[in-house]
């Protein structure tokens, strides 16, 4: 397995990498801080990054002096603040550091192309300059298949000992699981699986949940604690004051085409749920999905 740190240093808060090389040393596992350097950016198409650097008044940098200069800016920044880090981690974990122009998608899926299983450290707030926005981070992800977690700022790393699983108990979500296997191989986590249902919702549920439960200690190789079912009208604020009443590690979410988790990524609730979960959030996904 690899870890893949988004680099984030154009960010105005405080940076993701720190984070992500203690799960790299945490799970024993090497690390690639990647520095994307999206050629839409540099193009200005939406960014005043090229529109606002010139050689001289009225001499701006031509492309090739953009991307030059974005690539000595990266290889500072992240020897600074690679060199820092690497003194406070006191071990010897494998960090190489990249910095890669192009397109940020075709990036991410070269950098899944091989034997190994990847998953993605990324800062919950975009930094404008690789993402945009959460939406563009989210549809990136999905579009590729890959693993990510998201990770609020100011977050410090803690082991994944307490871990929600926020689920509709559907046999369609089981097999994207085997994605999160290193979970309970690493962390032997106390896991709890939760949904919301509103009043007309929970004929079946009890043995939905039993059923999937089953499946899901199977694949997990670590059974499931608790399962828990919330009721209200509003699954994003449901879901919200469950999660801030008790401290977790981390939150695990995988998309489905129905119930919970259909409602849930839709654009705008899933970006109010990211704004203001305060827990880092592990996103998974099944190749079908």
């Amino acid at each position: 397995m690899k870890t893949i740190i988004i680099s984030d240093i154009k960010g105005k808060t405080e940076s993701v990498i720190p984070y992500g090389l203690r799960i790299a040393r945490a799970l024993e596992v090497e690390a690639d801080v990647l520095h994307i350097i999206d050629t839409r950016t540099v193009q200005g198409h939406y960014s005043s990054f090229s529109d606002s650097k010139s050689i001289s008044p009225g001499s701006p940098l031509s492309f090739e002096e953009t991307i030059n200069k974005e690539k000595n800016f990266a290889d500072i920044e992240l020897d600074k603040l690679m060199s820092k880090e690497a003194s406070r981690l006191n071990y010897p974990l494998k960090i190489k550091t990249l910095v890669e122009v192009g397109d940020t998608e075709d990036i991410i899926v070269d950098k899944m192309d091989g034997t190994d299983p990847v998953f993605f450290i990324i800062n919950a707030v975009p930094d404008g300059f690789v993402f945009r926005d959460l939406d563009e981070i989210t549809d990136t992800f999905k579009d590729v298949g890959a693993t990510f977690i998201l990770v609020p700022p100011k977050i410090k790393f803690s082991d994944y000992k307490k871990v929600l699983l926020i689920t509709d108990f559907e046999p369609e979500t089981l097999s994207a699981l085997k994605n999160i296997k290193f979970l309970p191989e690493k962390f032997n986590p106390y896991i709890e699986a939760i949904t919301v249902v509103t009043g007309d919702q929970s004929d079946d549920l009890e043995t939905r949940e039993e059923t999937w439960k089953n499946e899901a200690d199977k694949i997990l190789g670590q059974p499931i604690q608790k399962i828990e079912t919330l009721k209200g009208d509003d699954v994003v604020h449901t879901l919200l004051n469950y999660i801030k009443n008790s401290p977790w590690d981390l939150v695990l979410l995988t998309p489905h085409k129905r119930g919970i988790l259909r409602s849930l990524f839709r654009n705008n609730k899933m970006n109010f749920f990211f704004e203001h979960v305060g827990t880092p959030v592990l996103i998974y996904y099944d190749s079908g999905e």
